[in-house]
């Protein structure tokens, strides 16, 4: 199965980070064990870090750890191209510039100003569980139909010893 290429809103990393035990921290893990691939710019980054410093309160060190963190499992892209989608919020528009230079599939927001243009480019956006729930059915349909070609094997394999027993009864 194709690994997505994921961007994530700064929300869903302070939600699963701040707020952990729900569906962003989920996705987190994901991206940290490689199930899905991460893409972060610097500028994401940067956002990031003021809101758990300002807003959070959170120390510099624990600021550098999650940031370090963030950079192990993801690929940091540098965007070419200055959009201007989102009027409402222009911080917004840094995602969107991510997830072009990344080429990626999906961004992952909680975000209304994001979520309501839902799709930018080849570029889906979608809330954290809309995603979850994609990237769960995307797996368990793989898994079937593994199953599926695993147990049609098996069940030739059966018929052809089956034929060749009774074939051998005949001879």
């Amino acid at each position: 199965m194709k690994k997505p290429r994921v961007v994530f809103d700064t929300n869903v990393y302070i939600s699963a980070t701040i707020f952990p035990g729900g569906i962003p921290e989920e996705l987190l893990k994901l991206a940290f064990a490689g199930d899905i691939l991460l893409g972060v710019s610097k500028e994401i980054l940067e956002e990031l870090s003021k809101v758990y410093l300002r807003k959070f309160h959170l120390n510099s060190r624990a600021v550098y750890e999650q940031i370090k963190r963030i950079l192990n499992n993801a690929e940091l892209v540098e965007p070419t191209e200055k959009l201007s989608i989102v009027k409402a919020d222009k911080s917004d528009n840094i995602v969107l510039e991510c997830a072009v230079a990344y080429k990626a599939e999906i961004i992952v927001s909680g975000d209304f100003h994001l979520l309501e243009i839902k799709k930018y480019k080849a570029i889906s956006i979608l809330k954290p569980a809309e995603y979850l729930r994609l990237h769960s059915s995307e797996v368990k349909g793989n898994e079937y139909f593994t199953c599926e070609k695993h147990a049609k094997y098996l069940t030739t394999k059966v018929e052809k010893t089956k034929h060749q027993k009774r074939k051998k009864q005949y001879t």
